[in-house]
């Protein structure tokens, strides 16, 4: 070994925890010598070459499917970026200061591409992660942070927190106006200034340490820093050597305590002769490179800004950085060999793509007859130089040449992926494709020299005589006599006007000073009030969450923008606008926050139902379905039209339901449809079942009134997997508020849940107002539409009378 090496043994581990259904975070660990990077837990050992290695942890935001995306792309886009550039440099550039540049570079470039991605996609927007990243670069470490997961180096049994949170709590912390303790036992600890996604524009704190022999580095999450204290992490790290038992036993505690979030923790031990030994007087300590937008570099290092559009999907490394003519560039391309759409091909356009029913998947299956595949079943995305695959938590796994994956797993040309046992068949496969050359713009002003004024010859002096000389100059005197007489009181009349105006002016200044102030103190109670309250409501209501943490966001995005700068009156007049409109905007939103659909819920949801409808062996649609009337044995269940007729208004061959909390399939038969409304009535024989508990009124809902929805979203797949003839389906509620009453049609502003054919919707006394049946697909689950009552009505009047009863 000799005597500047410098080797690291390394481990990393994620676990879901105890409540969460998706793992939201995501690790990486790469060499940036060997451009390779892993994502597996295994204990390696490596020597850290010229170019360093580089350690990321990230903690994705925005509910389960957005989170996750938002997490793995920023794993992927930073390495893949500093593999594309700093892998590159010359030998002789390999210097600190272009290593910064570089790492900033690239926390900044994944932060425009997911914003840019997230625009693009209204199913994921608001989606953002927090990023830990870190370098090895010699005999430093070099960290870049978002957010608030952490980094914390461990030498001589002390563990030293070296980065800091970018959070309210710790904000709060910095200004003395909490403890740390009161800040971790805060309801509002999970509340962050800035990550990765959210907005275009983010300030990347860059810290550095200087590495000693023995030193252990640890990534982790808040999963396991709000679980587990610092001094247990040094403890354990003093206990045992065995990093994979360390980390296995740091996730356990934090389980072991309520595990409320996903747990993902990197350690890294540093050894070798060259690193010094550890010194007893240099503690590790939180030290900031540069807090500056740009880091002070030398002139040849200074590279083009990054620039502030980029294309929704994000490009391959390969087209990073632009290449010539004819280059030719690899790209991924999955061919569908079975299924609905057997026979297509597809091309990944971007660095990830993700593959289910859901209609936004970059390559969707068909809803009805891929019934194997999940909502959001799989992910493909470029790691290093390849192609990995990723199970989203599907409900029937995702399987790569016969056998079922577990964790990530690299993809070679020719693999075949399976989405479920009896789901359709991918084959896996490398292409080239030609790139365009890049064409670059330049901008050269040219100045001109100026034109140097040509020479002016002296003019010869005249002959005078000298009494006419002396006549003038007293002339000229007794002139300049009376002009300064009247120059010094024209003057003295200017000094008391300014000095007047001066004084006014002052006088105004300071007074619009002082408006301004009180109105800018106005306008942030307005905005801090409007915090309150949104975020009580996401304590309640948590099928709203995304929906209340999107506002929240909004609203201290608003708050910042106030309190951050000086505002003429203008401005503020602007922000007072946004704020009202910001309160009108949350106002239904809160409304349905407020709205307790236990009740309506208890009662109604007996009466639920899946149908299952076959018209011939290829196609087969699921609906939601309830029981709107019964008599002894038999139930008459509304269903929308679409999903038990088919285009020429046939009923199906085969039709069926399953009651809510049942695995028992029933035979139905369809009865009628309405003529104009999405609705119909089919009948079930054999079971005793509750209606629902009452129907409104025609014409009783209005606009701006809280509902409930109740059904099966995603028909058989089961929130937490398993098979449903087992445990039996499960039905699912939401919240959402009536946005527009029309003629035959109610509009529902569900804020981003997911809806079901056939759905009912209640009011807030549990009544029957509407049946769901379709929505805007580009508006991500916010505009629901929905059949009024009347046709329901009237079908059941018609199909299943009341019994008057007998007059004597």
């Amino acid at each position: 070994m000799s005597d500047t090496q410098v080797s690291a043994t390394i481990y990393a581990r994620t676990d879901l925890g105890q409540t969460r259904e998706h793992n939201e975070d995501a690790f990486l660990v790469g060499d940036l010598t060997a451009g390779k990077a892993r994502v597996h837990s295994e204990v390696v050992t490596q020597e850290v070459g010229p170019r360093g290695l580089l350690f990321l942890v990230a903690d994705g935001m925005g509910g389960a499917a957005a989170g996750e995306l938002a997490s793995v792309m920023a794993a992927d886009l930073i390495f893949g970026h500093l593999a594309g550039t700093w892998s590159k440099e010359p030998d002789d550039e390999l210097t600190e200061q272009r290593f910064i540049l570089r790492l900033r570079e690239a926390v900044d470039l994944a932060n425009l591409q997911i914003h840019a991605y997230a625009r693009e996609h209204a199913e994921v927007r608001g989606m953002g992660t927090t990023a830990t990243v870190a370098g090895i670069i010699g005999q430093k470490l070099f960290l870049a942070q978002v957010g608030d997961s952490r980094a914390y180096l461990v030498r001589g049994g002390t563990a030293v927190q070296i980065t800091k949170d970018q959070s309210l709590m710790q904000r709060l912390v910095d200004a003395g106006e909490l403890t740390e303790e009161e800040a971790a036992a805060s309801t509002r600890r999970n509340i962050i200034l800035q990550a990765l996604g959210p907005d275009p524009r983010i300030r990347v704190e860059i810290t550095f340490q200087p590495l000693a022999r023995g030193d252990v580095l640890v990534l982790c999450s808040d999963g396991l820093s709000g679980q587990v204290k610092r001094d247990e992490i040094a403890e354990a790290l003093v206990a045992q050597d065995d990093l994979r038992a360390v980390a296995e036993g740091l996730v356990a505690t934090a389980n072991a305590r309520g595990g409320p979030d996903n747990i993902t923790v990197v350690l890294a031990r540093f050894e070798g002769p060259g690193l010094p030994a550890p010194a007893t007087d240099e503690a590790p300590a939180y030290v900031v490179y540069s807090s500056d937008e740009h880091p002070a570099l030398p002139a040849d290092a200074v590279e083009a800004p990054v620039p502030a559009a980029v294309p929704a999907a994000a490009p391959s490394p390969a087209r990073r950085t632009g290449s010539p003519a004819g280059r030719r560039a690899t790209t991924a391309m999955l061919r569908v060999l079975s299924g609905a759409r057997s026979g297509h091909e597809q091309r990944l356009a971007a660095d990830f793509a993700t593959l289910g029913r859901h209609p936004s998947s970059d390559l969707p299956f068909d809803p009805d007859q891929d019934r194997d595949v999940s909502a959001r079943h799989a992910a493909v995305f470029r790691q290093g130089g390849g192609y990995v695959i990723r199970d989203l938590g599907s409900t029937n796994g995702t399987w790569v040449n016969g056998a079922r994956i577990r964790s990530d797993h690299a993809l070679e040309p020719g693999d075949r992926i399976q989405l479920g046992t009896r789901g359709p068949e991918l084959e896996f496969q490398i292409v080239e494709v030609e790139e365009r050359p890049a064409t670059p713009t330049t901008h050269q002003g040219v100045r001109e020299p100026a034109r140097p004024a040509p020479d002016t010859p002296a003019q010869r002096p005249g002959r005078t005589d000298p009494t006419t000389d002396l006549r003038i100059r007293l002339e000229v005197t007794r002139q300049t006599d009376r002009m300064r007489r009247r120059l010094m009181g024209g003057l003295a009349l200017v000094a008391v006007v300014v000095a007047a105006a001066a004084g006014w002016i002052g006088w105004f200044t300071w007074r619009d000073r002082a408006d301004r102030a009180a109105e800018r103190d106005r306008l942030l109670r307005q905005v801090d009030s409007l915090q309150v309250v949104l975020m009580t409501a996401a304590e309640r209501a948590t099928d709203l969450r995304a929906a209340l943490d999107s506002a929240q966001q909004g609203a201290f995005q608003l708050r910042q923008s106030i309190a951050g700068r000086d505002l003429d009156a203008a401005a503020l007049a602007a922000f007072d606008s946004q704020i009202t409109a910001a309160a009108d905007r949350n106002a239904l939103l809160l409304r349905a926050a407020r709205f307790d659909a236990t009740a309506v819920t208890r009662a109604n949801a007996p009466a639920l139902a899946v149908v299952f409808a076959e018209f011939d062996s290829t196609r087969r649609v699921s609906a939601t379905g309830f029981v709107g009337r019964t008599r002894a044995d038999t139930a008459w269940v509304v269903t929308s039209r679409h999903a038990v007729t088919d285009s020429a208004g046939r009923p199906p061959v085969n039709l069926g339901v399953a009651f809510n909390g049942s695995g028992v399939t029933y035979r139905a038969r369809f009865l009628a449809a309405d003529d104009s409304a999405d609705v119909a009535v089919i009948r079930v024989v054999g079971r005793y079942s509750r209606a629902i508990a009452g129907i409104a009124a025609p014409g009783a809902v209005s606009a701006g009134e809280p509902v409930a929805l109740l059904g099966f979203p995603m028909g058989l797949d089961l929130p937490m997997g398993g098979d449903w003839r087992k445990v039996g389906v499960s039905a699912s509620t939401s919240t959402g508020t009536v946005a527009r009453v029309l003629e035959g049609l109610l509009q529902i502003d569900g804020y981003g849940t997911a809806g079901a054919s056939g759905s009912p919707i209640f009011n807030a006394e549990g009544n029957l107002v509407g049946v769901l049946y379709g929505g805007e697909r580009e508006s991500g689950g916010r505009i629901i539409y929905a059949a009024p009552v009347a046709p329901v009505i009237a079908l059941l009047n018609r199909l299943a009378p009341v019994p008057q009863p007998r007059t004597p």
